[in-house]
């Protein structure tokens, strides 16, 4: 792969219209993926890129580190492992500077089962989307306009407080952001299906409960 320029942005905005005309028209770049970001959902997250979608076959650059971690989307957040790609003796002084990241046995035996089953990757990737896409529309069924991610959900409601805690006394718990302009609630997906029937209950609840 040859690399001419800029190879990949991700740029976190909270004007979409300008930065999708800048970064696809004036440095013409690709949108690789459009969500909102975790931490501050009232903004979204855009990636950009090249053709390509990856510099890890380039890690033997001189002077190019190449970092990736276990995607979100493998169920795998909280074994915290990632890896960094690059060429000696860069790699060495990385690792003598930074020392060990200790990682349990456990875990490197799920991430090297994650990273090896292409085809279970794949099935998780189309099972996230469909279940944000539920969840989306469970939402959307109560009156509110829901933004969704493969992995959360995200809406504002002036009653986000108000129904962070109906839903709490429901045994569902979820991520309140006041900081906005509008108040908002994040709600991440759920898992089997007598799971996702108590949350269509709960949810339906909380709302009638405050109104």
């Amino acid at each position: 792969m040859k690399l001419e320029g800029i190879h990949h942005i991700t740029a976190i905005t909270g004007d979409a219209v300008a930065n999708v005309e800048f970064y696809r028209g004036v440095l013409g770049l690709r949108m690789v993926k459009k969500t909102v970001n975790q931490d501050d959902p009232t903004v979204y997250h855009l990636f950009y890129g090249d053709e390509h979608g990856s510099l890890a076959s380039e890690s033997g650059r001189e002077g190019l580190v190449v970092l990736r971690s276990v995607g979100k989307f493998y169920g795998l957040a909280g074994i915290r492992a990632g890896f960094v790609l690059a060429a000696e003796p860069l790699r060495g002084a990385l690792r003598e500077t930074l020392g060990a990241w200790t990682v349990s046995g456990p875990a490197r035996h799920a991430v090297q089962a994650a990273l090896s089953d292409s085809s279970w990757q794949a099935e998780t990737r189309a099972a996230l989307a469909r279940d944000s896409a539920r969840l989306a529309a469970l939402i959307r069924n109560q009156g509110f306009d829901p933004r969704s991610t493969p992995l959360f959900v995200w809406f504002e409601t002036q009653n986000a407080a108000a129904l962070q805690h109906a839903l709490a006394t429901r045994g569902i718990w979820t991520r309140l952001f006041e900081h906005g302009v509008v108040p908002s609630l994040r709600i991440g997906l759920t898992g089997s299906e007598a799971e996702w029937l108590r949350f269509a209950g709960a949810f339906e609840g909380a709302v009638g409960e405050i109104g």
